[in-house]
């Protein structure tokens, strides 16, 4: 008989596995990140382990099937829930696009019908993007909203190449739209905004600082872990690559406001351990600005980045060092960061 059963982890995520014996060899498998997605993977698992894998290559599959099994299989790889969220409703899209078009079929896509798809797609209206007020404001999407629609639909087919869902990926074939001003500087922070957003912070207030102060990326930040410091470095690991970053070092002050957090133990800022939450610090900070002003200049947690590296390279912070303290791979990110340099600082050399 087989058991889920839930397992909370050390962020405070809760994982599902199963507990099952076949054949009189018993399977102990993760499963997924909620109830639902774990019942699914364990009548696929439970399948596959019976009576094997004979099917040899393309499989006919319809897209409804094709996209819940790729939505699983996110989930079991640690997507978050957002995310998850975001692949499912562009993916939904092109389906009812498809079957509009009389195809239900992952391998009968053709070049011609994703292209229409994205032209489809540019045209359509979006409402309410920002203020939540039935106001009737609409936009068509941005050529970044596009160039994501492409790439999820590019990462979805090559998954199911992967699995002999089908032979080709149409999408391919679609070429991404180049960004007019792609280049701009990011809005950073002044050091006014930001003790005006640490005075109305409210119970975010240690997370903002945390964030302002270190650079650190908010997604880390949401589920940094009390055993991630060490005197005054912390060791992270990234959420986008996997990757861990050992002992970054961070300002003294900073591990003084934290230290009440770290000798508690687990979770630094568990009122941040919810979308529903971390969507109420966002609001915080854009309450602000102009909405008008959020929307030109995507302010957002991750402005405080931004604020962070314009105070160090306004002290004479070398790209290098900056390059270190942001966890970035590439030189050429942080010259993103590095276009910035105050008019005191730059007359100097004139």
């Amino acid at each position: 008989m087989a058991v889920i059963y839930p397992v909370q982890t050390k962020s405070g995520a809760v994982h599902y596995y199963g507990d099952f014996i076949i054949n009189k060899k018993r399977f102990r498998r993760f499963l997924g990140l909620s109830k639902k997605t774990a019942l699914l993977a364990l009548q696929e698992l439970e399948y596959n382990l019976r009576f094997g894998n004979e099917d040899q290559g393309v499989v006919p599959i319809t897209y409804s099937k094709a996209i819940l099994k790729f939505l699983v299989h996110m989930e079991m790889s640690g997507a978050g829930s957002s995310q998850i969220s975001y692949m499912s409703s562009g993916l939904e899209a092109f389906r009812k696009f498809c079957s509009t078009q009389g195809v239900s079929h992952m391998n009968d896509a053709s070049k011609e019908l994703c292209r229409n798809h994205m032209v489809e797609y540019s045209k359509s209206k979006l409402y309410n993007f920002y203020c939540p007020e039935k106001d009737g404001s609409w936009k068509f999407p941005s050529v970044k909203s596009q160039n994501n629609r492409l790439s999820q639909n590019r990462r979805f087919y090559k998954w199911c190449m992967e699995q002999d869902f089908t032979n080709h990926n149409p999408w391919l074939a679609v070429p991404r739209k180049r960004v007019r001003g792609g280049n701009k500087p990011r809005y950073a922070f002044t050091e006014k905004e930001v003790e005006l957003i640490l005075k109305s912070a409210g119970e975010f207030h240690d997370f903002f600082y945390f964030l302002a102060y270190t650079g650190q990326r908010p997604s880390e930040s949401f589920v940094l872990h009390s055993s991630a410091f060490e005197g005054n470095t912390i060791t992270l690991q990234i959420r986008k690559t996997g990757t861990w970053i050992h002992r970054i070092p961070i300002a003294k002050h900073v591990v003084e406001l934290l230290a009440p957090r770290i000798k508690r133990g687990g979770l630094i800022f568990p009122e941040c351990s919810t979308d529903r939450r971390r969507r109420k610090a966002r609001a915080i900070v854009q309450s602000h600005f102009e909405p008008q002003f959020v929307r030109d200049n995507q302010i957002a947690l991750h402005t405080f980045r931004h604020f962070f590296s314009h105070q160090l390279l306004d002290k004479g912070c070398p790209k290098e060092a900056l390059q270190g303290l942001l966890s970035h791979r590439s030189i050429t990110t942080t010259e993103k960061y590095a276009n910035h340099l105050r008019f005191e600082k730059l007359s100097k050399w004139v």
